[in-house]
């Protein structure tokens, strides 16, 4: 009984291995370019939903990831709103209790000019005086802040609140309530790497009032 022999591989053959190959790349390219963009897909529903902006670090420097439009950064401008609410209102007799920050939170013009710091400036000094004779103590509580208007580089603010106001006259402790408001316009920080201030600074104080509401 003589052994078959093995039959060579012919053209045919050799084609049809190569077509397999081929197709099994095929598939395989398209395995990978389908995780691909399923990663994508996660990486860009991941990023649409991070936080706008990160507050501070350990430096004290405040940072914007790249891609965000001034114009939409509304939780920014809240919460600066609270910061500022809580730096312009928060006094002792001695002065403001955050009177640090303003460096970070107030507007300079190409001319070097910060009206903004001016204006706030001129609003403290009405009643130093009289926060030192009668030892005055104020603190403050924002309840909302609206965005008033919005574009490229500036957004104007609206924030009311809570002002308690506590201090002593020929030995008696008086307590004072105010309602207020405060309307700021911001301008957008195009050097905060370099003067280290905040993304957004006050380059107007519109308005500051403080309505009574009760005394004792």
């Amino acid at each position: 009984m003589t052994t078959p022999k093995e039959r060579k591989r012919g053209v045919v053959d050799t084609l049809v291995t190569r077509d397999h190959t081929a197709i099994f790349w095929f598939l395989a390219a398209c395995v990978v370019a389908a995780c691909c963009a399923g990663y994508v897909v996660l990486m860009s529903e991941a990023l649409r939903q991070r936080p706008p902006f990160v507050v501070m670090d350990t430096a004290g420097a405040y940072y914007v990831p790249p891609g965000e439009l001034y114009p939409q950064m509304k939780p920014m401008h809240l919460q600066l709103c609270d910061v500022l609410a809580e730096t312009l209102l928060e006094r002792k007799p001695e002065g403001l209790v955050y009177e640090g920050r303003l460096k970070q939170l107030c507007w300079v013009n190409e001319k070097h000019e910060s009206p903004g710091r001016e204006q706030i400036d001129k609003e403290v000094q009405k009643e130093q005086k009289y926060f030192q004779t009668q030892k005055v103590t104020q603190v403050a509580a924002v309840e909302k802040t609206v965005i008033a208007q919005a574009n490229n580089t500036r957004v104007g603010t609206i924030t009311t609140g809570i002002v308690r106001r506590r201090s002593f006259f020929s030995g008696k402790e008086k307590e004072e309530t105010y309602r207020f408001t405060l309307k700021v316009i911001w301008h957008q920080n195009a050097k905060m790497m370099s003067n280290k201030g905040f993304p957004s600074q006050v380059e107007t104080l519109v308005k500051l009032s403080m309505e009574p509401i009760s005394e004792s």
